[in-house]
């Protein structure tokens, strides 16, 4: 049997939750799995012994639209010379149900919209309709899909499926190479520094203060004064990536000139390299953010997480493992003294956490 999965996102955190359908597929079916997927997808899964071909075919639900014919004739093509038994569509875009449609996969597994209602070769879910699937995470939507392959074998061994095989992880090289600048930071900043009598933890706080596709998050000042009140008590790897850095970095130095802000224990990580970003979070006690896509890399990697969403993210992208701080209004909209609860208690949940971590 031939399983297909096709990817359908260049965004990090959609890419993630893929994890775990991937891996049961895999451990519950006798089967040959195939990933069609993106640059992002083969950046994030290259190293995962369970999906025997990982393609980048240039998958992209936003783009499909858009895509020429001729690319879009070929990537079928490719699709079709697997001849999947099986193909299950990761995102519920009508444009990129017909797109799984045109393929000559003898099952199509999809959310139930019209264009699969009138193919008999779809098998599908009622992500809409159904009460059920309205509060279930995106997550667990796609484990439902890979249920369609075979409920009966899907229902046997799922309850006792061991998912830690289903975890990220860098090549050894970009592990070993982490851990030497961590340690090389660590002795020329921390041991000197007289901050460094107060730190709790040799590890450190990971902290993305960015979310550029929802506005749902705390203004950059307050993002600024949160990073500051944590330094005082943990090392802090703040996470940037290019688009953000000149500017994130222009708003830190203001933001120390005029606040005094002692950082001799704040790290800033600019590699937008995924493998690297990898090794890193693996060696965080701790990761806050409002994306969805940061959290969910660190809950898959074993670290507790804070995510800072809107009540309505918390549903779909929601996770069992993952700590909320309810952001009640857009970013734009939040007053001086909502950012300062909003700061008071994402910190009152930061010692929280690092103490159930640390607790028999």
């Amino acid at each position: 049997m031939v399983v297909g999965f096709a990817c359908a996102s260049r965004e990090l955190g959609s890419n993630i939750i893929y994890a775990k359908a991937l891996y049961a597929i895999k451990a519950l079916f006798s089967c040959r799995l195939i990933v069609f997927g993106n640059d992002m997808t083969t950046a994030l899964y290259s190293q995962a012994s369970h999906i025997d071909t990982l393609l980048d075919i240039g998958l992209d639900v936003r783009r499909l639209d858009s895509s020429s014919k001729e690319n879009m004739s070929k990537q079928i093509a490719l699709i079709n010379s697997f001849a999947c038994d099986y193909l299950i569509l990761s995102d519920a875009k009508s444009s990129f149900l017909r797109f799984g449609l045109a393929t000559n996969a003898k099952r199509v597994l999809c959310a139930r919209k019209f264009v699969s209602l009138i193919a008999w070769r779809a098998r599908s879910l009622p992500i809409y309709a159904s009460k059920t699937y309205k509060q279930m995470s995106f997550e667990n939507i796609l484990l439902h899909l890979v249920r369609l392959i075979n409920p009966k074998a899907f229902d046997a061994g799922i309850a006792r499926l061991d998912f830690s095989p289903a975890r990220l992880f860098a090549p050894k090289s970009i592990q070993a190479q982490a851990d030497k600048i961590l340690r090389y930071v660590y002795k020329k900043r921390f041991c000197q520094n007289r901050i460094a009598e107060r730190l709790r933890d040799s590890r450190f706080i990971a902290i993305n203060p960015f979310n550029v596709n929802n506005a749902y998050s705390l203004p950059q000042h307050a993002w600024l004064e949160l990073i500051e009140k944590v330094c005082k008590t943990h090392q802090v790897l703040v996470i940037t990536y290019p688009t953000v850095h000149r500017e994130f970095m222009q708003a830190l130095r203001d933001y120390k000139r005029q606040r005094g802000f002692e950082s001799r224990n704040l790290i800033i990580f600019a590699n937008n390299k995924l493998p690297h970003l990898i090794a890193l979070i693996t060696r965080a006690s701790l990761c806050i953010s409002p994306s969805t896509g940061t959290t969910h890399l660190a809950l898959n990697l074993g670290i507790p997480s804070i995510g800072l969403y809107a009540q309505y993210d918390k549903v779909r992208w929601g996770h069992k493992d993952l700590h909320y701080i309810t952001l009640e209004a857009p970013r734009d909209q939040l007053t001086k003294a909502q950012c300062q609860d909003i700061i008071q208690a994402t910190i009152a949940l930061l010692e929280q956490c690092l103490r159930e971590a640390t607790t028999p």
